[in-house]
């Protein structure tokens, strides 16, 4: 048996182990963190007014829900942001903050070829659009009532509006342990959002 606490697969069992890459965490999830301790602090600084919101947006990804098979550090980082996100939406709340959370599935951009998007079309995945990405950052942004909430950007056949609300940020149905953990920790936090 083998438990890893701490641990990096390596493929090759007789080779020396390298350390792997971590500039992808680095910039995805480490980053974030910086500009999210820089837009509490200025957040903070400015005065609560309704004609002004604070609100901070996590650029995620789909990988940090569903598995993703090709890169081990970005589904990582994406998922971190997720985590990040669930942290601080109750504190954020308490302080007059607002936190959400953007998940776009395969998105067309510069980032990748033409011949990565062929091969991605040929395999059955649809692409969600830029406009998708857009249109949730400004539902969100403009609904003071969304905060500690993932959205996806999907194709238009799954979703007209090119996003959906994913649902996947509060237990409930048949997570009972989990649903129940949750609210203990709450009710000893005193935490009464939501």
């Amino acid at each position: 048996m083998y438990i890893p606490l701490a641990d990096f697969w390596h493929p090759d069992p007789d080779s020396i182990p390298t350390k792997p890459s971590m500039h992808i965490i680095d910039i995805n999830l480490i980053g974030v963190m910086y500009s999210l301790k820089l837009a509490i602090h200025y957040f903070r600084a400015s005065p609560i007014a309704a004609e002004r919101d604070r609100c901070f947006i996590f650029g995620g990804s789909i990988a940090g829900y569903a598995d993703n098979l090709s890169s081990w550090e970005y589904s990582t980082s994406k998922f971190g942001l997720r985590g990040l996100m669930r942290t601080v939406r109750r504190q954020c709340h308490h302080q007059g903050m607002r936190v959400a959370y953007i998940a776009p599935s395969y998105v067309r951009t510069a980032i990748q070829s033409q011949q990565v998007y062929q091969a991605i079309l040929d395999k059955g995945i649809e692409f969600a659009s830029l406009q998708g990405c857009v249109d949730a950052v400004i539902r969100i942004a403009c609904d003071k009532q969304i905060n500690g909430r993932s959205f996806g950007i999907v194709p238009a056949s799954v979703a007209e509006a090119g996003f959906v609300d994913l649902n996947e940020d509060d237990f409930g149905g048949g997570e009972k342990y989990l649903d129940g953990f949750q609210k203990a920790v709450i009710k000893l936090r005193g935490d009464d959002w939501h």
